[in-house]
């Protein structure tokens, strides 16, 4: 059921020394923190997207102690939610996908107590979630990706951030007769192939990664099990102010090179299976210790998003040629 205060955890408070380069880096978190608020009150929710200031102050950071605020204000989570809506979908109970989400629960969060509980927070939004879009397939993804929001925000700001998520990104790709995922894929390959050919040719071409097998892992998921912690939440920041692939194929694009190294090197790296073993979750050690440098990679990438809309179309009509659908689906 849904509460507002039982189910809220953040990520530990930081325990700061007195020692003067401690105590510039908490006044820099005080500052930053001070102007999110001031932001948020400033500027709607709905216009967030297309606000410079707002993009410089994700890409500058979020601190944890308002981060699933934050979140909840980029998705314009507050403009959907209909109140009382989420405790009546928690009153209907099990779907059909209940018992299979319950085994997921316990397998992905058994460390997080408040989550791992068959009446817990995580278990009601998955519920609610299906009970209200019954059209989605469940997938184990689903509850990597409910479950580390609900480490950030109170249960029903949750299920709000958890919606526009799946409609921002993830919906399509658990669409029965949706094709998404597919055609995600082949444009990440095309976009790898013009940031790094020669990585895409050991990839897809010497190693034969399937660039769908791949991009399962990291867009279903939006990389819940390939980045540290820390790193997945600068990642999840970006991930909420921009709403179309091509930012998820940027982060795709700086895990790669992060494991570049390991990649190119045929005395390590021998197999596909190798290759997207260590894709899907790479050793904590190749990522920089500060997480804003992966954001800071992933936007630096030069990544011709105009091409790959452009491309998009074209990419879509070779897909259904190829598939026989129940009837048209949409994509983004």
């Amino acid at each position: 059921m849904p509460s507002s205060s039982s189910s809220t955890t953040r990520e530990p408070a930081i325990t700061i020394a007195t020692s003067p380069v401690n105590a510039k880096y908490r006044e820099l978190h005080r500052q930053l923190e001070s102007k999110w608020l001031s932001a948020m009150n400033s500027t709607p929710s709905a216009e967030a997207k297309k606000s410079r200031k707002i993009r410089k102050l994700v890409l500058d950071g979020i601190p944890a102690s308002v981060r699933g605020v934050v979140w909840l204000y980029l998705t314009d989570s507050k403009g959907r939610r209909m109140p009382g809506l989420y405790e009546k979908l928690c009153m209907r109970g099990k779907v059909a996908a209940s018992d299979e989400i319950w085994m997921d629960i316990q397998s992905h969060f058994s460390g997080h107590i408040h989550l791992c509980d068959p009446d817990g927070p995580l278990m009601s939004l998955l519920q609610a979630y299906f009970c209200m879009v019954p059209d989605t397939e469940y997938n184990y993804s689903l509850s990597l990706v409910a479950g580390h929001v609900l480490l950030q925000t109170p249960e029903e700001d949750a299920f709000w951030t958890f919606v526009a998520l799946m409609d921002n990104h993830l919906r399509g790709y658990f669409s029965s007769v949706a094709r998404l995922l597919e055609i995600d894929s082949l444009l990440f390959e095309k976009a790898l192939n013009t940031y790094d050919k020669s990585i895409a040719v050991r990839l897809f071409n010497t190693l034969q990664v399937s660039p769908l097998e791949l991009c399962r892992n990291w867009c279903e998921r939006l990389f819940s099990v390939t980045l540290p912690s820390s790193h997945l939440n600068r990642t999840w920041d970006v991930i909420m102010l921009f709403e179309t692939a091509p930012i998820l194929f940027r982060i795709g694009l700086a895990i790669i090179s992060f494991a570049q190294p390991y990649i190119m090197n045929p005395a390590r790296c021998r197999t596909g299976a190798e290759a997207l073993a260590y894709l899907s979750q790479p050793p904590a050690e190749i990522f920089p210790p500060d997480p804003d440098q992966i954001v800071q990679t992933a936007m630096s990438v030069k990544l011709k998003e105009d091409e790959l809309r452009k491309m998009r179309s074209k990419v879509e009509h070779e897909v259904r040629k190829r598939s026989v659908l129940p009837r048209t689906a949409t994509f983004r």
